[in-house]
């Protein structure tokens, strides 16, 4: 016997609609011809009435089963019309946080930019902040997304048994090898496009807003693990190209990691190198000088890399 939870979940499912609407549409259609059939002696209007409303009964209960029908296609459309509105707002949020500044900039601006109007903004995003924080989660997605592959823990078995390249690219270091003019490419880069504008400014608005800290340190710390992982299997596929033992040296009163797994000394390194590519990024911004230039950043994350095999 089904429970009352089954029966609303069965009754409210679009197909079992569709086919109690056209199962009652046929037995309406049906006791029209019996009424017809048994009203013969009946006055004509009183007849053709009878016959009429039944009819009508029946042609609305088949469009009923025939819209019911069509539900689910129509459902997903408007999910996925829905989905692409959304992502089309927060990409446009991006670019007039970045530019004009998150507190500066209005939900007019963005909707200008998004091409939508201010109510479709406040449709998909209760608030202002709501959308805020929908930017700073993409933005660490998309960045998750971009090394997934470099960062995945013991990459470097996978990609030393099928040849393939992914799992030790650090900023756009080509695997197994540091290379500066790689690096002073990326930093390069970074300096051209709004994603360290945006970058500052949702950690500037975090800084101001401490109810929000939890969701900017994610914001944060996501990024600095995955950095940190793809140091780790960067320093394990040199070590076993140049044939160094792995670093399973542990502190005292800490359990032996696996080699593939990032230790304090990847920790470090990557700490260090996030700072270095945006500081020096940050300075060169004001100061265009060969101390601040990509190609000083570039050696100076080299050399911390290379001390990182070390175990310096």
């Amino acid at each position: 016997m089904s429970t009352d939870g089954q029966r609303s979940e069965n009754t409210g499912n679009p197909e079992s609609l569709s086919v109690a609407a056209k199962a009652l549409a046929k037995a309406t259609s049906q006791l029209a011809k019996a009424m017809s059939e048994q009203a013969a002696d009946l006055v004509p209007e009183i007849k053709s009435g009878i016959a009429s409303s039944l009819k009508e009964a029946s042609e609305t209960l088949s469009r009923a089963a025939e819209r019911a029908q069509s539900q689910p296609n129509e459902t997903s459309a408007q999910s996925s019309k829905a989905a692409r509105t959304r992502a089309e707002i927060i990409h446009a949020a991006r670019e007039v946080f970045a530019t004009q500044g998150i507190e500066r900039a209005s939900m007019v601006d963005i909707a200008k930019a998004a091409g939508f109007t201010k109510g479709a903004i406040y449709a998909n995003f209760a608030s202002k902040q709501d959308l805020i924080l929908a930017v700073a989660r993409s933005t660490n997605a998309t960045a998750n997304d971009a090394a997934a592959a470099e960062a995945s823990p013991c990459g470097a078995d996978s990609a030393a048994d099928t040849g393939s390249d992914s799992g030790h690219s650090v900023l756009g270091t080509p695997e197994g090898d540091i290379d500066t003019h790689t690096l002073t490419e990326w930093l390069r880069a970074s300096l051209q496009n709004t994603r360290m504008l945006l970058a500052l400014e949702l950690i500037a608005y975090g800084i101001r807003h401490p109810e929000l800290r939890d969701e900017f340190a994610d914001y944060l710390g996501d990024g600095l693990t995955s950095l940190t992982q793809q140091v780790a299997n960067l320093r394990r596929t040199r070590a076993q190209r140049s044939g160094t033992p792995p670093r399973t040296a542990a502190p005292a009163g800490t359990p032996t990691l696996p080699d593939c797994a990032p230790d304090q000394g990847d920790t470090d390194t990557a700490v260090a190198v996030m700072s270095v590519a945006n500081q020096t990024g940050l300075l060169h911004m004001f100061a265009a000088e060969p101390a601040t230039a990509p190609e000083a950043g570039a050696r100076i994350i080299a050399a911390l890399l290379s001390a990182n095999d070390r175990g310096a």
